[in-house]
Protein backbone atom coordinates (compact mmCIF):
# COMPACT_ATOMS: atom_id res chain seq x y z
CA UNK A 1 0.00 0.00 0.00
CA UNK A 2 2.81 2.44 0.89
CA UNK A 3 4.43 1.89 -2.48
CA UNK A 4 1.13 2.54 -4.27
CA UNK A 5 0.62 5.82 -2.45
CA UNK A 6 4.20 6.91 -3.14
CA UNK A 7 3.85 5.99 -6.83
CA UNK A 8 0.61 7.95 -7.12
CA UNK A 9 2.16 11.03 -5.50
CA UNK A 10 5.23 10.76 -7.71
CA UNK A 11 2.97 10.56 -10.77
CA UNK A 12 1.17 13.74 -9.71
CA UNK A 13 4.50 15.58 -9.34
CA UNK A 14 5.83 14.18 -12.62
CA UNK A 15 2.66 15.16 -14.48
CA UNK A 16 2.88 18.64 -13.00
CA UNK A 17 6.52 18.99 -14.06
CA UNK A 18 5.74 17.86 -17.62
CA UNK A 19 2.79 20.17 -18.06
CA UNK A 20 3.84 23.22 -20.03
CA UNK A 21 0.45 24.92 -19.82
CA UNK A 22 0.23 25.01 -16.04
CA UNK A 23 0.97 28.24 -14.19
CA UNK A 24 4.03 28.26 -11.95
CA UNK A 25 1.90 29.08 -8.88
CA UNK A 26 -0.35 26.10 -9.51
CA UNK A 27 2.64 23.78 -9.93
CA UNK A 28 4.07 25.07 -6.66
CA UNK A 29 0.75 24.55 -4.88
CA UNK A 30 0.50 20.99 -6.19
CA UNK A 31 4.07 20.19 -5.09
CA UNK A 32 3.42 21.65 -1.63
CA UNK A 33 0.21 19.65 -1.33
CA UNK A 34 1.99 16.44 -2.36
CA UNK A 35 4.63 17.15 0.27
CA UNK A 36 1.94 17.63 2.92
CA UNK A 37 0.28 14.38 1.83
CA UNK A 38 3.59 12.51 2.11
CA UNK A 39 4.08 13.87 5.63
CA UNK A 40 0.52 12.95 6.53
CA UNK A 41 0.96 9.37 5.28
CA UNK A 42 4.23 9.00 7.23
CA UNK A 43 2.51 10.16 10.42
CA UNK A 44 -0.45 7.89 9.72
CA UNK A 45 1.83 4.89 9.19
CA UNK A 46 3.76 5.65 12.37
CA UNK A 47 0.50 5.97 14.27
CA UNK A 48 -0.68 2.61 12.92
CA UNK A 49 2.65 0.99 13.82
CA UNK A 50 2.41 2.28 17.39
CA UNK A 51 -1.17 1.06 17.73
CA UNK A 52 -0.30 -2.35 16.25
CA UNK A 53 2.54 -2.67 18.73
CA UNK A 54 0.23 -1.77 21.60
CA UNK A 55 -2.34 -4.32 20.41
CA UNK A 56 0.37 -7.01 20.35
CA UNK A 57 1.40 -6.09 23.89
CA UNK A 58 -2.19 -6.28 25.09
CA UNK A 59 -2.75 -9.62 23.35
CA UNK A 60 0.33 -11.01 25.08
CA UNK A 61 -0.92 -9.73 28.43
CA UNK A 62 -4.36 -11.29 27.86
CA UNK A 63 -2.67 -14.58 27.01
CA UNK A 64 -0.69 -14.49 30.28
CA UNK A 65 -3.83 -13.76 32.30
CA UNK A 66 -5.70 -16.61 30.62
CA UNK A 67 -2.85 -19.02 31.40
CA UNK A 68 -2.92 -17.94 35.04
CA UNK A 69 -6.70 -18.40 35.15
CA UNK A 70 -6.41 -21.86 33.61
CA UNK A 71 -3.77 -22.83 36.17
CA UNK A 72 -5.96 -21.56 39.02
CA UNK A 73 -9.04 -23.39 37.78
CA UNK A 74 -7.07 -26.62 37.34
CA UNK A 75 -5.85 -26.26 40.90
CA UNK A 76 -9.41 -25.91 42.17
CA UNK A 77 -10.68 -28.88 40.23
Amino acid sequence: MEEGIENALNLVVLTTERSGNMKKELKQTICETVSKLRNFFVKLKNNCDVKSSKISELEAEVSKVRKREDALFRGLG
